[in-house]
């Protein structure tokens, strides 16, 4: 679990099953692709998990309390982008699933001028 290059005599093993959750729950809110990968495999007591207390307290604990406060920084901001940007891809999904039961042929699309699309809605 943990990558660090420190020495291998300061990890901990995680014991408790508070822990395994918290990781999970750490994993799916920073959308952390190794932890949620490495655990997939099982719980962490189960895997027999080592860190580094220093690295879960700034890796996970202290990025996912920022990305956390960011993200209620970004709904008391109010914007109308998060409320526009919602409506303008459902409209362009509909523009795509309407074309393709219009036409005969298949078609494709190219992601640029989806993109194209989608800033000119805006």
């Amino acid at each position: 679990m943990c990558y660090s290059e420190t020495p291998k005599s300061d990890l901990r093993k995680a014991m408790t099953m508070n822990i395994d959750r918290k990781l999970n729950e750490y994993a799916r809110t920073l959308i952390d692709g190794n932890l949620l990968a490495t655990l997939s495999d099982g719980d962490a007591v189960a895997q027999e998990l080592k860190y580094h207390k220093k690295c879960l307290l700034s890796s996970l604990y202290y990025r996912e309390s920022a990305h956390l406060s960011i993200l209620d920084g970004q709904k008391n901001c109010g914007s109308l982008e998060n409320e526009v940007y919602p409506l303008v891809f459902s409209e362009l999904v509909t523009f795509i699933v309407e074309s393709k039961s219009k036409a005969t042929d298949p078609i494709v699309f190219c992601l640029a001028d989806l993109v194209k699309m989608f800033k000119q809605r805006l």
